[in-house]
C-alpha cells in the first residue's frame, strides 16, 4: 500500500519555524499570495537539512507557498520528485490537505496563470483529509488538493526531495 503522508517530529520546531518566517519576511514583506521556487536552499535551516540527510534524502529545491482562504484544484505535482517536506510556518490552523483515489489519468489543465496536471471533482473519491498544522512529508504523485480557511495568509515552506527516495524508508 502506498503511503500518502507522514507527520514528522522536528526538535525545536517553533524556533526553526520563526527563523524561516523571518527569512521569508525579508524576501517577501507583507506577502498575501505567492507560489515561488527558491533557486537555493537558503531558507532551509541546518537542523532541517540534517534531519533530511538522516532520512537518506537530499533536497532538490524549496518553494514558499502563501495562500488565503482558498482551495487548490485536485492535482498531482509535476517534475521528477515524488516527496515534499511541508513545513507550516504561519497561520496553518484550519488548513488541510486532501488525498484522493481515482481510476483516471490526470489531464493537462491550462488557465490564464498556470498549467497543471489535474482532475475533475467527479473523477475522484476522497481518501483522507488531514490538517497541515504540523510538519509532514507528502507523496506529491497522489492526487491531492489543499484548503485554507484562514483569513490571514497561510505560509508553508515546501521542500522537495531528489528523485529515488521513498517515504517507506522512514515508515517501516
Amino acid at each position: 500500500m502506498e503511503i500518502n503522508y507522514q507527520y514528522i517530529d522536528i526538535p525545536n520546531y517553533n524556533k526553526i519555524k520563526n527563523e524561516i518566517y523571518d527569512k521569508i519576511n525579508v524576501l517577501y514583506p507583507n506577502v498575501t499570495s505567492l507560489f515561488e521556487w527558491q533557486p537555493t536552499n537558503s531558507l532551509v535551516p541546518t537542523e532541517v537539512n540534517e534531519l533530511i540527510e538522516n532520512f537518506g534524502a537530499q533536497i532538490r529545491g524549496c518553494c514558499v507557498n502563501c495562500t488565503t482562504n482558498s482551495r487548490s484544484p485536485i492535482h498531482v505535482d509535476t517534475g521528477k520528485y515524488h516527496y515534499s517536506l511541508n513545513l507550516p510556518i504561519a497561520n496553518c490552523e484550519k488548513t488541510f490537505i486532501k488525498f484522493y483515489h481515482t481510476q483516471r489519468e490526470p489531464q493537462l489543465i491550462k488557465t490564464t496563470n498556470v498549467q497543471y496536471w489535474g482532475f475533475n471533482d467527479e473523477d475522484v473519491d476522497v481518501l483522507e483529509n488531514i490538517e497541515t498544522n504540523k510538519p509532514l512529508i507528502v507523496n506529491t504523485k497522489v492526487a491531492h488538493s489543499f484548503e485554507s480557511f484562514q483569513i490571514k495568509p497561510r505560509i508553508m515552506l515546501l521542500i522537495r526531495f531528489e528523485p529515488g527516495w521513498n517515504l517507506e524508508n522512514i515508515c517501516y
